[in-house]
């Protein structure tokens, strides 16, 4: 069979042929005088798609640097066979390769020898698969080797063409099986939650790897080895639970701000989970994952959508919301500078009590920013403010709250409630190192923590309920230099009632206060 052959030469000087599948041929040409040169030489027959069915086609282009001996790739399927190869290139030559690719799963590996890429130090290189239409895989900017996983689906079988005759009858009941039910938006199971990860990479990707792992230390997410500058999105499908977050930067110079304005972010249900960038060599953060019900809150109570917008300090701030039984129904606080954050709440009908505290003592607003927060529900705003100074307090009521009557005869013992107290701790750079305990008159211990390895300059917050009386509590540091001001700004705080009980930061081994509560 004879086969029709184009060739495209641009100032030839001598030029290689090397087979690459038995419809292709390559032509890689050294460069002329004047510029670099490229060829291109096809032969076999050829169709619209340019591959038998049920394969797909596929065009890869590699665009080689100065060095184009150093670089060589494969295309492997899911059983390890090379559907697609090429190496040892002339510099700065363009060469594309037709590809016929069953439809599955396959794993690009591009190699180079010296370990600096096709791009940016000695050239613009690059290398790219399309299919369909789209862009599959590409890049150029990596060290000695960089592999991608891809997936090709076979290609559509033309529609068949109509019946000849019409059907015979048509169906005169409807049908036994129900329609499905539409997909749901976010493309999760309903068994699980829809979260998006988002990571903008500085100028140094090929440093960056993360994961995050869920309370049985399964890794859920994971990603790294990324291009410089490049955003990647990452959905993900989690159950309800907590999980680690743990990024690392080989250099020690996080993602922002030393060599670009890089960052990371998790969001689900509309709201950011965890966020950050700028670190050293390592950051771990903890979160939590808990669903939305479809149809909103249980018909027995009323929904509610608490907002605050956190001024330039927000490791500062933290507040909580208790029902008459001195229960938290919401609560809040270690949260990053400027941002916002909206919690649904499902409440009851009665009265409750909001608090917020400020550890440096301005409020969310105004003096470091325009903070504030707002409570809605039904339609209308139930409390909000932001322009306090250390702490503020709001009563407010959700839905029909009956007036107390008094009791047609005394109580026979009054009941016993604890008051809730929080304790907030900003570790220093080495939290591996702190401890601290909480113990009543009695010397039974009421509440401890620490220690925190991985939770550098982090702030960690524990809530306590505690009877009335009076307490002792210990903080130490392993190391003896406290938790401030030699290796960070740590320090603790015991809030309750609206009031600062203790705090400190600075001292050595170990440090006692005694409080009382009630």
């Amino acid at each position: 069979m004879k086969q029709h052959v184009f060739v495209q030469v641009l100032a030839i000087s001598s030029y290689l042929v090397s087979p690459s599948n038995a419809a292709e041929y390559i032509v890689d040409m050294k460069p002329g005088t004047a510029a670099a040169t490229e060829a291109i030489l096809r032969s076999g027959p050829q169709n619209d798609s340019g591959c038998p069915a049920p394969n797909t086609s596929a065009l890869f282009s590699i665009k080689l640097d100065h060095y184009g001996k150093e670089t060589d790739w494969n295309i492997k399927d899911s059983n390890n066979v090379v559907q697609g190869s090429g190496g040892n290139y002339n510099k700065n030559s363009l060469t594309k390769v037709d590809l016929c690719l069953p439809g599955g799963a396959f794993t690009f590996e591009i190699v180079d020898a010296y370990g600096d890429g096709i791009c940016c130090d000695s050239g613009w290189g690059y290398y790219k698969l399309e299919s369909n239409g789209a862009v599959v895989i590409e890049g150029g900017d990596f060290y000695v080797t960089e592999t991608k996983p891809f997936t090709i689906g076979p290609t559509p079988a033309p529609p068949t063409s109509a019946p000849t005759s019409a059907p015979t009858s048509a169906s005169t009941s409807a049908p036994t099986v129900p329609p499905t039910s539409p997909p749901i938006d976010s493309g999760c199971p309903a068994t699980t939650t829809h979260a998006l990860f988002s990571i903008l990479i500085d100028d140094w990707g090929k440093e960056t790897t993360w994961y995050i792992t869920d309370s049985n230390n399964s890794v859920q997410g994971s990603g790294g080895y990324y291009n410089k500058n490049s955003l990647t999105k990452l959905d993900l499908c989690l159950l309800d639970g907590a999980y680690t977050f743990f990024i690392n930067d080989a250099y020690g110079d996080g993602i922002c701000c030393g060599s670009g304005q890089g960052y990371y972010k998790l969001e689900s249900n509309g709201a950011v989970v965890i966020e950050g960038g700028e670190f050293t060599e390592a950051e771990t953060k903890t979160f939590t994952i808990e669903s939305v019900p479809i149809f909103g809150c249980p018909t027995t109570t009323t929904h509610a959508l608490f907002s605050i917008l956190i001024d330039d300090w927000g490791k500062e701030t933290i507040w909580y919301i208790t029902d008459s039984n001195n229960s938290v129904q919401g609560s809040g606080g270690n949260y990053n500078k400027n941002s916002l954050t909206k919690l649904d709440l499902c409440l009851l009908d009665g009265a409750y009590t909001f608090f917020i505290n400020d550890a440096f003592g301005d409020g969310i607003c105004c003096s470091s920013g325009q903070g504030y927060y707002k409570l809605e529900s039904n339609g209308a705003v139930v409390i909000e403010g932001g322009e306090f100074t250390e702490a503020e307090t709001k009563t407010f009521t959700i839905g029909y709250a009956p007036p107390t009557s008094p009791p047609t005869s005394p109580p026979t013992e009054a009941p016993t409630s604890c008051t809730q107290a929080s304790l907030f701790i900003m570790t220093d750079n080495h939290g591996e190192e702190t401890s601290w305990s909480i113990w009543d008159s009695n010397n039974v211990i009421q509440g401890s923590g620490g220690v925190y390895e991985g939770k550098n300059n982090q702030p960690i917050e524990t809530f306590l309920c505690l009877l009335d009386g009076t307490y002792t509590f210990e903080i130490v540091d392993g190391f003896g230099d406290g938790i401030c001001c030699s290796a960070g700004q740590g320090y603790y705080s015991l809030i309750s009632n609206y009031a600062t009980l203790i705090q400190g930061g600075e001292f050595t081994k170990t440090e006692t206060k005694t409080f009382t509560i009630g």
